[in-house]
């Protein structure tokens, strides 16, 4: 009765046991499937982040370049400087009548360009400022509202003002958020000579177009929010859907579903949770479960990259974005419940094993053991048949004789070859390396102990690694020696090469790679093959699957191997996350595309993944816009921004030592009877006639400008003052010997001309008659001594240079 309570103790401690190790396992599966799930999350919250900061950056650059495009008309320039000047001499504010019709003529002057732009693009706001207080001097999109001022907060407008340069970013205003694109508008001061910031445009672009394309394109849901702060009470009259209480204590800016994003909102008064607590949170909605993730929303979205700090780019809001994961979600909780059940199922049956073994065993100890182990050894034969079957070997060691012997299927296991002696030292020189060691201390203290589990390594002949799993017992007489060593022996191999494939493919990378919206590829970065393409990159580039699997990377970028190195170079040094790639389809059409690619190890290789995005369209309006910025549209030479650009360049070689600039400075004589006598489209004429000729004086060396108005200009790198002087005498000449046929006319046209010089040892050269005054630094100056010449050229009766 005591051996029987005994049996049943040591049968409750084993169950307790396995139940503890079952439940360990049970929660170790739990902890990786979930780290998978929400690391999956994770993956895809840092990808839509990137594309949305993405469409941030290229929604920017083009604002930037259409606001600097109508800052640099002559209408415009023309029209704010008055205007400024009439809001300032009629006592600021709306300004009253002269204000007014300067007004509604630049409202003429540019609707036309405006409703062209709104056609053909997703721009909604045009605005004029006067000045550099922020004076609203036109809203073109409303053009009702106008003469309030801006408020200090406005960050971009204050930066326009600051650096005198084009800037774009997330501003937030009265009533919402905006990408805006702000250029200044310059005039040319002649009494001080310099270049003056007369008022600011603006350019913006509502989120709401934005989220809906991203939406659309990554099939994932986006939205703004503000702190209440940002929101007056004026706003919440206007915006009520957006503006009204949320329980996270913020308002919805923009969204691609206010609807749907309102919803996953309102479980902030379930959960408690704050809005940032809510990221990469799995949220139920009307029998759905949506991916929620959020992400701090910064002005400049490059922030970091420029080194800017928290009070120069400061944290406006937030932005989150949902994605339907329903599916996966489903998936992810079935295969818990699948493994808690399997996990139940294995310890029921482990349970039932051992109950069925230790009633078996203890038959088996109620006769007598060493008979019955004898009798089981002459059975040799079937016990062979039933290990090759099994896939389980058993050996002996006999301790007292020190002779081993091994059963057919270890043999097989250990690869032992024919004539080899079979010992404990062969079996020994099998174990891999590093186990063997700990194998051969656990089998001699097994024969002290009484028996072992072991799992370990071996290495074949062929160099082949198993993995072997040995359950060892020691025999002993009746005194209690040890006298022979038992054990069975299982190659484990294909149950650890099948789990390890598992984990790393069958969940994580089908679940990220094959369901994915975006174009993405799998490419070994050795030889650049295409190891695998989600649906998406099939649908895109046409191929079929397997064809795609078969081709090379090369197949498809058609840049050579040292246009990629300099692409990937050049994108590093901008400290972009892309590369610029053009890629030829199935169809033979080639595309420019950007490449976002990353690390990423599966089976234990590493590879590239690669996302994808078309941007062939949005490159052709990039040069489109260049064009137009940098130059004059009427007579196609370079504007006051390429020539600015262009000056400074010259300037610091001058003043470096490195060669000597000149400048040239011209205006068309009695400009104005042409547009009297013949109307402006005359003189359009001549100013497309002296532009000519003024291109083919510079030369290739030269630099041929339009200034302004009728002025013009041509920069001169190297050479002296004789040679300027020269090139600007033949100028004159040119145009003087033309022939302009204007209606049934022929009319000649004349030019004057200024030169100055400024010489590598910084000695400026000019008309001697002109007071010198002081040494120069800066184009401007540069400039105003031109300037002065050429006003001397008109004073001695035009036509002739100075």
């Amino acid at each position: 009765m005591d051996w029987l309570k005994g049996k049943k103790h040591f049968f409750l401690f084993v169950s307790l046991l396995i139940a503890f190790i079952d439940a360990s396992l049970l929660f170790i599966n739990y902890r990786l499937s979930s780290t998978a799930f929400y690391s999956a999350i994770e993956t895809e919250s840092k990808d839509l982040n990137a594309a949305f900061h993405a469409l941030v950056d290229q929604t920017g650059e083009h604002l930037e370049l259409m606001a600097a495009y109508i800052a640099n008309d002559d209408d415009v320039i023309r029209l704010i400087n008055e205007g400024g000047l009439a809001v300032k001499h009629e006592g600021g504010g709306a300004g009253e009548h002269i204000s007014g019709l300067i007004r509604q003529e630049l409202y003429e002057s540019v609707v036309s360009k405006w409703r062209y732009i709104q056609d053909h693009s997703d721009i909604y706001q045009l605005s004029f400022y006067s000045g550099v207080k922020g004076l609203n001097f036109l809203r073109v999109h409303r053009p009702e509202y106008f003469g309030d001022t801006l408020p200090d907060s406005r960050r971009l407008f204050n930066q326009v003002i600051q650096s005198g340069e084009t800037v774009s970013g997330i501003e937030t205003g009265r009533y919402a958020s905006n990408l805006s694109g702000l250029a200044p508008v310059f005039h040319f001061d002649m009494d001080s000579g310099n270049r003056l910031i007369s008022g600011v445009v603006e350019v913006g672009s509502s989120f709401q177009k934005d989220l809906l394309g991203f939406q659309k394109r990554l099939q994932a849901g986006a939205g703004v929010m503000l702190p209440d702060s940002h929101h007056s009470l004026e706003a919440g009259k206007k915006y009520p859907d957006q503006v009204a209480h949320l329980p996270c204590d913020c308002v919805i800016d923009e969204a691609s579903d206010f609807g749907v994003l309102k919803m996953l909102l309102s479980q902030h008064v379930v959960g408690g949770l704050s809005l940032t607590e809510m990221n990469n949170m799995i949220i139920p909605v009307e029998g759905r479960y949506y991916a929620f993730m959020v992400h701090d929303l910064y002005p400049s979205s490059d922030g970091l990259e420029k080194g800017l700090n928290a009070e120069q780019n400061p944290v406006q809001g937030n932005l989150v974005f949902w994605l339907d994961y329903t599916t996966q979600y489903q998936s992810y909780k079935q295969s818990l419940q699948l493994n808690a059940l399997l996990a139940l199922m294995a310890f029921v049956i482990v349970e039932l094993l051992i109950l069925v073994a230790i009633r078996f065993y203890t038959r088996r100890l109620e006769s007598d053991v060493y008979i019955k182990t004898k009798e089981l050894s002459c059975s040799e034969q079937q016990l062979k048949t039933a290990q090759k079957l099994a896939h389980i070997g058993h050996w002996e060691w006999n301790l007292k004789t020190d002779v081993t012997s091994f059963s057919d299927e270890v043999v097989r296991i250990l690869a032992f070859e024919q004539g080899e002696k079979l010992s404990y030292q062969t079996f020994l020189s099998r174990v891999h390396a590093d186990d063997r060691e700990e194998v051969d201390t656990a089998l001699r203290q097994a024969i002290k102990g009484g028996g072992c589990n072991l799992v370990h390594k071996i290495v074949r002949p062929n160099g082949k690694i198993r993995h072997i799993r040995e359950r060892v017992v020691v025999a002993r007489d009746q005194a209690g020696q040890s006298i022979s060593m038992l054990g069975t022996m299982q190659d484990i191999t294909p149950q650890i090469e099948l789990q390890r494939a598992l984990e790393a493919k069958e969940y994580l990378y089908r679940q990220m790679f094959e369901r994915n919206k975006a174009v993405k590829l799998l490419i070994d970065p050795a030889s650049g093959s295409i190891v695998d393409a989600n649906p998406a990159a099939v649908e895109y580039y046409g191929y079929k699957l397997d064809v795609l699997r078969s081709m090379n990377i090369e197949d498809i970028n058609i840049l050579s191997q040292e246009e990629i190195s300099e692409a990937i170079c050049r994108a590093n040094d901008e400290s972009k996350p892309f590369f610029h790639f053009q890629h030829r389809l199935c169809s033979g059409e080639v595309r420019d595309v950007e490449v976002y690619s990353g690390p990423v190890s599966l089976d234990g290789e590493e590879y590239l993944n690669s996302i994808v995005f078309d941007v062939t369209e949005r490159n052709q309006l990039f040069r489109d816009l260049e064009q137009v910025a940098f130059f004059d549209a009427l007579t196609s030479l370079p504007n006051r921004r390429s020539i600015d650009n262009y000056a400074e360049k010259l300037m610091a070689g001058a003043l470096s030592g490195e060669a000597s600039c000149s400048v040239i400075m011209l205006d068309i004589d009695h400009f104005k009877r042409f547009n009297d006598t013949w109307g402006h489209d005359a003189g359009d004429l001549v100013l497309q006639k002296v532009a000519m000729i003024l291109k083919r004086s510079a030369g290739v060396s030269g630099f041929a400008g339009r200034f302004g108005g009728e002025e013009f200009i041509i920069l001169l790198s190297g050479g002296d003052y004789s040679a300027a002087l020269s090139i600007a005498e033949n100028t004159v000449r040119s145009v003087r010997e033309s022939r302009i046929q204007i209606s049934d006319e022929v009319v000649q046209v004349t030019i004057s001309a200024g030169v100055a010089t400024l010489m590598k040892n910084g000695h400026c050269l000019y008309h001697k008659t002109i007071e010198e005054r002081g040494p120069i630094t800066k184009f401007k100056q540069l400039v105003k001594q031109a300037d002065e010449c050429l006003y001397l050229a008109k004073m001695e009766g035009r036509n002739c240079a100075r």
